[in-house]
């Protein structure tokens, strides 16, 4: 069955392998029963009746029905400990196995929904982050974060990708380049949503340049075809932080731009010594950027 989604969506799937899934499971068990959860299990259970209807309500829920039979024993004053002790074995045997039949019913589930919407789904496989017990933060929470940044900020639209200028316009300030996905020489050529998509990344990445270098004002321009000074082809917004008297006129900053799109125009050629910003600088100031995004 195919499910319209009304809104553009990203789904992290955390997923480990069948056995490890299970052993997991059951040791989380173990914990609980260590935890008291026999006593937390005891006040659903009438001591004086035991006609009790598993099919509805909380008493249908893992963990309540496996104890039936332990606790039939403890109201008939059964105190030999190690009939007890088997008895409650049973029941924790029960709900371990109970609680791996329902994940394996939600793994089929889910196995379902990826090949529905495989490309909105994004499995991360963390069975030796679970078996190891460490590196969580790098192979799954770190993943998990470049995932949501790129569907937040470069998937989630049309327009919206976002990279560090190789060449400062303002001293002190790196300026940051907006562009759409789809490459189009000219901005009378973009879509209504690519505009809109486009407009919308430059405000929210303008908003948290702003604050990030404590600028006080913003430029964001583009030059629009080769006699504007365009000399990349392909649309871009530069969003330029500004500070007082970094230009002693302020119209010279599209001088500066000029000057800046001609330079970048020869960077771009692999054929020329390259004399921009190192790639350290470059993968730096990325990540610091990154941040204000997530």
């Amino acid at each position: 069955m195919l499910f319209r989604m009304k809104y553009k969506c990203c789904f992290l799937w955390v997923d480990v392998s069948i056995p490890v899934l299970h052993s997991s499971l059951s040791s989380r068990v173990d914990r609980m029963i260590e935890a008291g959860q026999v006593n937390e299990v005891r006040e659903f259970f009438n001591q004086k009746d035991f006609d009790y209807d598993y099919t509805r309500g909380i008493r249908r829920a893992i963990g309540v029905p496996e104890f039936d039979e332990f606790f039939r024993a403890e109201s008939q004053g059964l105190t030999d400990g190690r009939t007890m002790k088997k008895l409650l074995e049973v029941a924790t045997d029960a709900l371990k196995v109970n609680n791996c039949k329902l994940a394996s019913k939600q793994v089929e589930k889910i196995h379902r929904l990826y090949g529905i919407w495989k490309k909105n789904m994004h499995r991360l496989d963390a069975t030796e982050v679970v078996l190891k017990e460490d590196n969580w933060e790098d192979r799954v929470l770190a993943k998990s974060l470049r995932i949501v940044h790129k569907f937040l900020y470069e998937d989630g639209g049309n327009g919206g990708c976002i990279e560090p200028a190789k060449i400062p316009i303002v001293a002190g300030f790196s300026h940051v380049l907006i562009c759409p996905k789809r490459e189009v020489k000219r901005f009378l050529d973009l879509t209504a949503e690519e505009t809109s998509d486009l407009w919308l990344t430059a405000q929210k990445v303008g908003r948290q340049l702003e604050s990030y270098h404590k600028a006080s004002s913003l430029t964001l321009a583009i030059q629009d075809g080769p006699q504007a000074g365009q000399t990349v082809p392909h649309v871009h917004i530069h969003v330029v932080p500004r500070k007082g008297g970094d230009f002693e006129k302020n119209d010279e900053i599209y001088d500066a731009m000029d000057e800046k799109e001609k330079e970048l125009k020869e960077k771009l050629d692999l054929d020329k010594e390259r004399k921009d910003r190192s790639a350290e600088e470059m993968s730096q100031e990325a990540e610091e950027y990154r941040k204000l995004f997530l």
